[in-house]
């Protein structure tokens, strides 16, 4: 496991640093500007709708599988959920495009005539993302109960570099060119996870039911999840509710800070929790609670040895940090106080983030989702 680990380590670590080079080429060729701030959030209702789905299925349909697997039904399973949310994915489209301007207006009350209309022009525009984030993690999903960790791992190599390229030849600053580099880069990544998914020959349900017992498991592992989701989007949109009247900029600057800020969580958090709830979530089904808790507890003090220091070192350095990063082309000294200033805040989180998800994947493996 160990081993299994530390290479998903390296491979999310590669993952996350093109992450970063992404948005170093993005804050250099826009800046903390308006053009920013419209781009950063024309991908808000996009990435809200993603986050609901994807959170709360990745943490649900992991242990739902693993459970589906003993009685030989987990393909029988996950191909009638697949069909409902590609379903349920493509109506959320639908949703966003129909009615971008109100929930726009919503997000950002404080954005003046012409920088919400361009918003809501390429919230639109971004939306087809969402879907296609939705049934990528619903196969990463998949992929990660097989224990086919590598796959996940390099998910976000692709779309990286393609946006890269985007910005790095958009020298003109042109929203309409990145839009478009970042929904080439998004349907690369799904075409990553999809690949090894199609591979296996998988049978297509075309007519899917919501009598199936595993199905009803999920919604009632899922939905204390999306209530906890819900929460913290609320706390989200509140801060950029906030942020949208206070200048140019301020929510971009926003953005890139708790990029940094959420590095850590990535590449440190996440590769660890994802090969560790999969093997919880084996045992847990083998009825093998003890060496459920042993793992959970061995793997939470190496996590907590590294995330406390990095997370000091992030509140002392942040300045410092957001200046080395990203102040290239348009992204000014100026830019990079204002944005250190809000790592600096940011940073503790790092550690709580971190027990919060240990502790959160540790209860959904024991199917205890309320906790």
């Amino acid at each position: 496991m160990r081993r299994t680990v530390g290479l998903v380590m390296v491979f999310v670590l590669i993952s996350k640093i093109t992450g970063f080079l992404r948005e170093v080429a993005i804050a250099g060729t826009f800046g903390a500007s308006l053009l920013a701030d419209v781009y950063k959030s024309s991908m808000i209702v996009p990435g809200m709708v993603v986050s609901l789905f994807t959170v709360g299925l990745n943490a649900s349909l992991i242990p739902i599988l693993s459970s589906a697997e003993r009685n030989n039904k987990r393909e029988e399973f996950f191909q009638n959920f697949l069909s409902i949310v590609t379903f349920l994915s493509l109506v959320a489209l639908l949703i966003i495009i129909l009615f971008t301007g109100p929930i726009t207006k919503l997000f950002v009350p404080g954005f003046e005539a012409d920088k919400l209309a361009m918003t809501v022009k390429y919230t639109r525009i971004i939306a087809i993302i969402a879907p296609l984030q939705v049934l990528a993690y619903t196969i990463i999903a998949w992929l990660q109960q097989k224990e086919r960790f590598y796959i996940a791992a390099f998910v976000g190599i692709p779309m990286n570099i393609i946006i890269i390229a985007g910005a790095l030849l958009n020298r003109s600053g042109n929203l309409t060119i990145i839009a478009a580099a970042t929904i080439v880069g998004y349907l690369a990544q799904f075409l990553w996870v999809f690949y090894p998914y199609w591979k296996t020959k998988p049978v297509i349900n075309l007519k899917p039911t919501l009598s199936d017992p595993y199905l009803r498991m999920f919604w009632i592992m899922i939905i204390p999840i999306l209530l906890t989701i819900a929460a913290g989007q609320i706390n989200v949109l509140v801060d950029i509710a906030l942020a949208s009247s206070l200048g140019d900029g301020v929510v971009s600057n926003m953005d890139y800070a708790n990029r940094v800020n959420m590095m850590f969580q990535s590449v440190l958090v996440l590769s660890l929790s994802s090969v560790l709830f999969t093997k919880q979530s084996k045992l847990s089904s083998a009825d093998n609670k003890r060496e459920v808790f042993q793992i959970t507890k061995q793997n939470l003090s190496v996590l907590l040895i590294m995330m406390v220091p990095i997370a000091l070192g992030t509140m002392f350095l942040s300045k410092e940090i957001m200046t080395i990063l990203f102040v290239r082309g348009r992204y000014t000294l100026e830019a990079a106080a204002i944005g250190g200033s809000i790592l600096f805040f940011y940073a503790p989180t790092i550690v709580t983030r971190a027990m919060m998800e240990m502790f959160g994947k540790l209860y959904f493996s024991l199917h205890m989702p309320k906790k």
